[in-house]
C-alpha cells in the first residue's frame, strides 16, 4: 500500500505544473544535464529542496539525465542518514545529560560517548 505522502508525491510529479517546470528549467540550462552536460529532452527533475513541495522555484530543482538523477536520490538518502545519526545522538546526549546538554559538550564529544555507549550495550539501543 502506498502511503498518503507518496501518493501526493506521485501525482504532482504527473501534474501539469511539474511538466511546465521541466519544461522551463530544461530551457533555461540548454536541455542540459546540469551535473554531466549530456544533452537531452526527456530528462528529469530533482528536487534540492522539499521546502516548496507544489510550488517549487527553479532554484529548487535541477535538470538531470537518469543516470544524475539516481546518483542525487543516493546522496540525499546518505544526508538524511547523517541527519538521522545526529538526532539520535542528540537524543540520547538529551536523555543522558537532559536539556541543555550541549553546553557541556560539543557534538562530537557527545557522538564519541554515544558510540562508546552502544559499544558497551552490543551495538543495540534501548529503543
Amino acid at each position: 500500500m502506498i502511503s498518503p505522502q507518496r501518493q501526493a508525491y506521485q501525482a504532482h510529479i504527473r501534474s501539469s505544473y511539474w511538466r511546465w517546470l521541466r519544461d522551463i528549467v530544461g530551457e533555461v540550462v540548454g536541455w542540459r544535464c546540469e551535473r554531466c552536460g549530456l544533452s537531452g529532452h526527456d530528462f528529469d527533475l530533482h528536487h534540492k529542496t522539499y521546502e516548496r513541495f507544489g510550488e517549487e522555484r527553479s532554484g529548487d530543482v535541477e535538470y538531470l539525465c537518469k543516470g544524475c538523477h539516481r546518483q542525487a536520490d543516493q546522496e540525499r538518502r546518505e544526508r538524511m542518514s547523517e541527519a538521522a545519526w545526529a538526532a539520535r545522538v542528540a537524543g540520547w546526549a538529551r536523555a543522558t545529560y537532559g536539556d541543555g546538554w550541549e553546553r557541556g559538550w560539543t557534538h562530537d564529544e557527545a557522538e564519541d560517548r554515544f558510540v562508546d555507549w552502544l559499544e558497551r550495550r552490543g551495538g543495540e539501543e534501548p529503543w
